[in-house]
């Protein structure tokens, strides 16, 4: 299965219509129709019941739909990390702070990067902050 065919099933599935989930989806409906009736072929399940004047769930088709609502959300949050991340707004980042100095910096990168997981270490001069740097792979910048 794959995940346009998913996808076509969750459209089908909320509009219980063919003309609708193609529109929706932005395909005609003849290859939506057939798509769907291929995966209830490889399945081996009924997932909808059509007549000339509906469209309705089977039982099983209620549960995938469940399940493939909660696959195709895991999926999408994926790729919104995976371009967050490959762009620099997403990830790690460990920063020492010294008496206060580049909160605003701090404040304006978390406004930015809401998904960049920012530590902030506090120490107390530059002088005596070899050793908790080292602690937290950071290198002083001088």
């Amino acid at each position: 299965m794959e995940l346009r065919e998913l996808r076509y099933f969750v459209a089908l599935a909320e509009e219980l219509h063919f003309a609708r989930a193609a529109a929706r989806i932005g395909i005609e409906q003849s290859p939506l129709s057939k798509a769907i009736t291929e995966m209830e072929r490889c399945l081996g399940v009924r997932l909808f019941i059509r007549t000339r004047r509906s469209t309705t769930l089977t039982s099983i088709g209620e549960t995938l739909l469940t399940d493939a609502r909660a696959l195709l959300a895991q999926v999408d949050s994926v790729h919104h990390n995976l371009l967050a991340t490959a762009s620099g707004r997403s990830g790690r980042l460990n920063v020492a702070v010294c008496d206060g100095v580049a909160h605003t910096r701090i404040a304006h990168t978390r406004q930015h990067s809401p998904d960049m997981d920012i530590q902030v270490i506090h120490i107390p001069s530059p002088h005596k902050s070899s050793r908790m740097l080292s602690k937290y792979s950071l290198t002083p910048r001088h």
